[in-house]
């Protein structure tokens, strides 16, 4: 198990205060930190075990911080400090020594060395997850923290060893609550984004919200964007070029040329089962497959609400075929105690778009239709069932049919069937009025007037054209105007009446015209 969360501690020239170190210690534990021991007067009291120098001085020994007591008085201590109160260390030199009490000692509240500077660190053992591989260019050397107030980039990339399950990243981070996000690709290829919050300052393990599998000698990165990068630098090696990277706002640095890295460490698990998503066409060969070590073992695929079993052949492949209408599928498969996830993307042979055109316009239904391969059938009749009428139409060289749509206007639904597979595929087809009006409510002789809009099959209006108008039982030509509007005026007696609007290319609208008295 190796160390996956370290929070450090600024330390008192950051106005750490005696309740704040207090709140890690109860809510994370002891506080590894140095401290400038001296165990002779004026500082330290032999006989009481108790430390205390008023001003501060770099530390030179590594101790533990583990508790506190309040009531330790201020007596105890060679040179007396303002108050009582002191912390307990765990001494590193062991517990036979005659200068601590059995490897501890006590160090005043108000001494000036405790966790002076931000050399301080909690190791976390919360996150115990177990991982096998740990990839990483940060071997040695001093870390540098850069921090902005704007986004900062980094990344590194890796070559798989073997067949693995990217599980975790690791990396510093400068604050806590720091927004950060982390992209991982494969071999170029984006597999996970994923947002979140650092909980603390300092190195921090994220756990991936899917585990993404690879295969030995792929290529994969992991990319952090932050408000802050690791920067490793006055290491004593070389570093290899093309691996670590570094965007300050400017486009990628490549810290191998400043003789610097990142730490941005990739965790991987042990793979028992690789599996890859699948995009295939209706009904053709493709098979999704799981590949482990194992022959002739039981490998359970569960997709769309069903569990199926399939059995590991010579090689210790599981197959299963997908015969699933076209759509996005999410498979589920487990292997001995293993559960990955992947999209399964099953294409039509069908092709083609909803249509939206105004009435009797140029614009008509075109359909494809390709084989297991996506490659075009010709001369194959396809069937298309539209407002309860069939038609068959024949593929050309292409692969595509043609279908009029000289409907009137409304929405319709067409059904196409593939007669190679038996795939139905349905279409919104919508047919937009060329001719419009509204209903007009008038009082007798008030001026009011009909007014009926043309347009041409793209929505421009039609200036110049006659509109004619049937109301009661009479019939009327009016000519549109620069805005494609023909207006009637309505001199007619108090009544209900239908007002039939027509033009040449058979478009016709019904309104109703209410006159009061």
């Amino acid at each position: 198990m190796h160390i996956q969360d370290v929070m450090l501690i600024r330390g008192q020239k950051h106005n750490l205060t005696v309740d704040e170190i207090k709140r890690i210690l109860i809510e994370y534990g002891a506080i590894s930190s140095e401290y400038s021991f001296d165990p002779t007067p004026p500082n330290y009291n032999i006989k009481t075990f108790a430390s205390y120098t008023n001003e501060s001085v770099k530390g030179s020994h590594a101790m533990t911080l583990i508790g506190w007591d309040d009531n330790f008085s201020k007596s105890n201590f060679y040179r007396t400090p303002p108050g009582d109160g002191a912390w307990i260390y765990k001494n590193s030199y062991g517990s036979d020594k005659n200068y601590d009490d059995k490897g501890y000692i006590y160090v005043s509240y108000y001494d000036a060395d405790v966790l002076a500077d931000d050399s301080s660190f909690v190791v976390l053992f919360e996150n115990i997850e177990n991982y096998t591989t740990n990839y990483q260019t940060d071997f040695g050397g001093k870390l540098n923290l850069l921090n902005s107030t704007s986004d900062y980039s980094y990344k590194n990339t890796y070559q798989a060893r073997e067949n693995e399950l990217i599980s975790a990243v690791g990396t510093y981070l400068n604050d806590e609550n720091e927004e950060y996000t982390l992209e991982i690709y494969v071999n170029g290829e984006l597999k996970l984004m994923q947002t979140g919050l650092t909980p603390f300052y300092g190195y921090h393990t994220i756990k991936l919200n899917q585990e993404i599998p690879v295969r030995t000698g792929d290529n994969f990165t992991a990319v952090m964007k932050a408000h802050s990068i690791p920067i490793i630098e006055d290491a004593r090696m070389n570093f290899k070029e093309n691996i670590s990277f570094a965007d300050y706002g400017n486009g990628w640095v490549d810290l191998a040329k400043e003789r610097k890295t990142t730490t941005l460490k990739v965790y991987t698990k042990d793979l028992v089962l690789y599996t890859e998503d699948l995009v295939k066409i209706y009904k053709n060969e493709s098979k999704f497959l799981a590949l482990t070590d194992c022959i002739n073992e039981t490998v359970c695929f569960e997709i769309n609400g069903i569990t199926y079993n399939r059995t590991t052949d010579d090689k210790g492949i599981a197959r299963i075929a997908i015969n699933l209408n076209p759509g996005n599928y999410t498979i589920k498969t487990t292997f001995n105690g293993t559960t990955v996830e992947n999209n399964i993307e099953v294409l039509p042979t069908l092709i083609a778009d909803n249509l939206v055109k105004y009435y009797k316009n140029e614009s008509q239904f075109y359909i494809s239709l390709i084989d297991g391969e996506g490659n075009p059938v010709s001369q194959v009749n396809i069937t298309m069932n539209i407002n309860g009428v069939f038609y068959n139409r024949l593929t050309n060289e292409n692969g595509t049919a043609k279908l009029n749509i000289n409907l009137e206007p409304g929405e319709y639904i067409l059904t196409a069937a593939d007669p190679l597979t038996g795939l139905q595929m349905s279409y919104s087809i919508t047919a937009l009025p060329v001719l419009t009006g509204k209903d007009l409510e008038m009082f007798y002789k008030d001026g009011s007037k009909f007014e009926a809009k043309l347009v041409d099959g793209t929505g421009k209006a039609l200036s110049g054209e006659s509109i004619t108008f049937n109301i009661n039982g009479v019939f009327y030509n009016r000519t549109t105007d620069e805005n494609g509007i023909a207006r009637l005026n309505i001199n007619l007696m108090a009544g209900e009446y239908i007002i039939t609007s027509m033009y040449s290319n058979n478009a016709r609208i019904s309104n109703k015209i209410t006159i009061s008295s």
